[in-house]
C-alpha cells in the first residue's frame, strides 16, 4: 500500500510538470488562473491556395478512320465521345475498308507517326483517278471557254486532254490490280470452301462423334458464306472500274470536243460557271487524295491506345477504328466563384490522388470563363484545367483529384499564426511576452494573411513569443476535451474563426 501511494504522489507530480510544459504559469495571481498561449514567430513561406475537386482525364483523345483525318472526341474540357458525325465520315463517304494490318492493341504505347493499322486502297485509287480525270476536264473547259482562242490557252486544253488520258491510263491499270486481288481472295475462300468440304466428308466417313460433325458444318457455312461475300465484293468491284474507265473515256472525249469548240469566246456567266467547276473538281479530287491517304493509320502524337476495333481481314465497322489518348494527364476542377479573381493562367498547383497515394505537381493552364452551376442549386463555380507535370503510369483517367492551387506566395518571411493578430481594417497588433512573461501590445505591418499564418512585415523579430490566446485552469477537475486547457490551439482557427484576446481578461471581436 505504501509503493502504491508513493507511485501515485509520483504521477501527480509528473502530470503537473507536464502541464506547465504547454501553458505559462499564471499572470496576476487571478483565480481561477488566466493562462497564455504562445506561439514563435518563425520565418518561412506563407502561401494562399483555392482548392476544388476534380477528375483526370488525358489532354485529348482521337478518334482514327479509314479514309478520313484523325478527330478529337474527347479531352479534359470537353465530356464528349466518338461522334456521330465522326461515324459518318469514318466509311470514307462510302467506301468499305478491307483490314489488311493491325499492329497494336489496347495498353500499347505509341508515337507520333507510327503505322497502327493499313486497309486496302484499291477502290479509293480508282476513286481518285475518277476524281483526278475530272479535275483535268474542266480545267480543259475553263481554258477553251475563256475569251480569245490564243496559242497558249490551245495549249493548255491540249495538256488537260493529255492529263485526262493519263487518269485514264491509271484507271485502266487500277482495274487490273483490284481484278487480280479479288480474284485472288475468291480463290483462297474457294479453296476454304473445298478444305471444308472433305474434312466434313472425311469426319462422316470415320464415323467421328456428332460434336466433330458439327464443328465441320458450322466451318463449312463459314467458309461458303465468306466465298459468297468474296464473288459479291469482286463483282462489285469490277462493275465499279469498268464504269470508272468509261467515265475517264466520256471525260476525254467531252474535253477533245471543248477544245474544238474554243473558236469563240465564252460568255462571262459561262466562265464564271467553268471556274466553279473547277474549284469543285479540285475539292473533290483532295477528298479522294485524302482517302487514299487514310488506308494507313498513323498515331496523331505521343499517347496510349485505349481501343481497337478493327481486326484483319475483316471490312472496318462504321466509327472510330482505333481511339488513343494523347497529350499530359489533366485535372478538370470546378472552382467557387470567390475564388476565381485570385486564379491565373500557369498558376503552380498540388494534384493529389488518392486512388494512388502520390501528390502530382502541375500548373493552371485553362480557365473556362462560363460559369456553371449544379442542378437547382444556387452554388456558382468555374471549370479550371491544371496539366500535370509527370503522371506515373498507374495514375489513369477517370481518378478523382484534390486541386490546390498556389494564387498568392510570400516567400522566407516572418510569420505568426493568424490568430495571433488583434485588430481590423489593416491596423493590427500581436501581444508579446518579453523576457519577464510580462504581455505587451505591439503595433504590427501585416502582409499576405491565410486562414493559419499572417505575414509580418514590420514589428517582431524572428523568434519573438506572441500570444495565440487564453486558458483558465478549471479546479477539482481533469476535463481535457471542450473548455479545458488547450482550448485555443496555437496556428488553430481559420482568418477571422476565432477570438483575439487582449490581456486582463478581455476579447476583441
Amino acid at each position: 500500500m505504501r509503493w502504491r501511494s508513493l507511485l501515485a504522489a509520483i504521477l501527480i507530480v509528473v502530470g503537473i510538470a507536464a502541464i506547465g510544459l504547454v501553458v505559462l504559469g499564471p499572470v496576476g495571481g487571478a483565480t481561477p488562473a488566466s493562462q497564455y498561449l504562445t506561439a514563435t514567430a518563425t520565418r518561412t513561406n506563407v502561401v494562399q491556395s483555392a482548392a476544388a475537386t476534380g477528375n483526370i482525364a488525358p489532354h485529348a483523345t482521337y478518334g482514327l478512320a479509314f479514309g478520313r483525318e484523325a478527330t478529337v472526341t474527347s479531352g479534359a474540357s470537353s465530356s464528349s465521345s466518338t461522334s456521330s458525325s465522326s461515324s459518318a465520315a469514318s466509311s470514307g463517304n462510302g467506301t468499305a475498308w478491307l483490314v489488311t494490318t493491325v499492329a497494336v492493341q489496347p495498353g500499347d504505347q505509341v508515337t507520333k507517326g507510327q503505322l497502327l493499322a493499313s486497309a486496302d486502297d484499291s477502290a479509293s485509287r480508282l476513286q481518285l483517278a475518277v476524281t483526278q480525270a475530272n479535275l483535268a476536264v474542266a480545267e480543259a473547259r475553263l481554258a477553251a471557254d475563256q475569251a480569245g482562242a490564243t496559242t497558249a490557252e490551245d495549249t493548255a486544253a491540249r495538256k488537260s486532254i493529255a492529263r485526262a488520258n493519263v487518269q485514264l491510263a491509271a484507271a485502266r491499270q487500277n482495274w487490273t490490280l483490284s481484278t487480280q486481288q479479288h480474284q485472288l481472295t475468291v480463290s483462297r475462300a474457294q479453296a476454304a470452301v473445298t478444305t471444308a468440304t472433305r474434312q466434313l466428308a472425311s469426319d462422316q466417313a470415320a464415323k467421328k462423334d456428332a460434336a466433330t460433325i458439327a464443328t465441320d458444318t458450322a466451318a463449312l457455312t463459314t467458309a461458303q458464306q465468306t466465298f459468297e461475300t468474296a464473288q459479291l465484293d469482286s463483282s462489285a468491284a469490277s462493275n465499279q472500274a469498268s464504269a470508272s474507265i468509261s467515265t475517264a473515256g466520256l471525260q476525254i472525249t467531252t474535253a477533245e470536243d471543248a477544245r474544238a469548240a474554243n473558236s469563240t469566246p465564252a460568255a462571262a456567266a459561262q466562265i464564271d460557271a467553268d471556274r466553279m467547276a473547277v474549284s469543285r473538281a479540285a475539292t473533290s479530287a483532295s477528298s479522294a487524295q485524302t482517302a487514299v491517304s487514310g488506308a494507313r493509320l498513323v498515331a496523331p502524337g505521343d499517347g496510349i491506345v485505349v481501343a481497337v476495333n478493327i481486326a484483319a481481314g475483316v471490312n472496318a465497322p462504321s466509327g472510330d477504328a482505333i481511339r488513343i489518348e494523347t497529350g499530359p494527364m489533366e485535372v478538370t476542377a470546378s472552382f467557387a466563384e470567390s475564388d476565381l479573381p485570385t486564379l491565373a493562367l500557369n498558376q503552380p498547383a498540388t494534384v493529389t490522388v488518392t486512388a494512388v497515394n502520390q501528390d502530382l505537381t502541375g500548373k493552371v493552364s485553362q480557365i473556362l470563363p462560363v460559369a456553371t452551376s449544379s442542378g437547382t442549386s444556387s452554388v456558382v463555380t468555374y471549370t479550371i484545367v491544371v496539366s500535370l507535370d509527370a503522371a506515373p503510369p498507374d495514375v489513369k483517367s477517370g481518378m478523382s483529384a484534390k486541386v490546390s492551387v498556389a494564387t498568392a506566395t510570400a516567400a522566407n518571411v516572418i510569420a505568426v499564426p493568424t490568430i495571433a493578430l488583434v485588430g481590423s481594417n489593416g491596423s493590427y497588433e500581436v501581444r508579446v511576452l518579453d523576457a519577464n512573461g510580462q504581455v505587451q501590445l505591439r503595433p504590427v505591418t501585416v502582409g499576405l494573411t491565410t486562414s493559419t499564418l499572417a505575414e509580418i512585415k514590420s514589428g517582431l523579430s524572428e523568434g519573438d513569443q506572441v500570444v495565440t490566446g487564453t486558458a483558465t485552469a478549471r479546479q477539482n477537475t481533469t476535463t481535457t476535451g471542450g473548455g479545458g486547457i488547450g482550448a485555443f490551439p496555437v496556428g488553430g482557427g481559420g482568418a477571422g474563426g476565432g477570438r483575439n484576446f487582449r490581456p486582463g481578461g478581455g476579447t476583441q471581436p
